[in-house]
């Protein structure tokens, strides 16, 4: 499992892709998050299929050209260099996490 933590811009712009299809879409259970900071940031937990799926479309778009055509291009990349400096980890009890809510069900 990986985590990482993401700010409301960063949160906006994963929404964002995954309402235009832009990435794939996590099914029941990939992907978590925690209850937030208070200040619109949230922690994600993404299971490793999950992950690598995410982090590999990512490199996809970066190495096409995509990102570099977006008007937008900088928060794209900061957005895949902090996606793939996640920090793996152990969750034992994920009762007090909820599902991502663009979670394809």
């Amino acid at each position: 499992m990986k985590k990482q933590k993401y700010d409301s811009q960063e949160l906006a712009l994963i929404s964002m892709s995954y309402m235009k299809g832009l990435f794939p879409k996590p099914t029941s259970g990939e992907l978590l998050n925690d209850q937030g900071d208070g200040n619109g940031g949230f922690t994600f937990y993404y299971d490793d299929n999950c992950f690598t799926k995410y982090s590999n479309a990512f490199k996809e778009a970066y190495n096409s050209g995509a990102f570099a055509r977006s008007n937008s291009e900088a928060d794209w990349n900061n957005l895949m260099t902090k996606i793939l400096s996640a920090q793996s980890v152990s969750l034992e009890d994920a009762s007090s996490f909820e599902e991502y809510f663009l979670t394809e069900k």
